[in-house]
């Protein structure tokens, strides 16, 4: 069953958010958040379309037992947050399947 007709964009409502967005962008898919703004997006906009008012600061600290640089693990935290489910769009597809 249909509940509202399909619309490929929303005016003003930024598309998917990707996990590349911070480290790479793209100038030329019109399908990512990057191209809607025009630029990269920082870790905390990456965060705020998936449903957070902010990065929690413990994110961005490596933990103690990791091998790598301080930019890997923030890449790898923008990584997460870009193949993330948005807490809205969970909390729809939830509700759309409850009994």
């Amino acid at each position: 069953m249909l509940y509202r007709s399909h619309r490929k964009t929303y005016k003003g409502i930024c598309p998917c958010v990707t996990a590349t967005e911070m480290l790479k962008g793209c100038a030329s898919d019109k399908r990512r958040a990057s191209r809607f703004y025009g630029r990269r997006l920082t870790i905390n906009e990456m965060a705020y379309h998936m449903g957070l008012d902010e990065v929690p600061s413990k994110w961005l600290e490596p933990p103690s037992e990791w091998i790598g640089t301080h930019k890997q693990w923030i890449n790898q935290v923008a990584e997460g947050l870009g193949n993330g489910v948005p807490v809205w769009a969970a909390k729809a597809f939830g509700e759309c399947y409850l009994p």
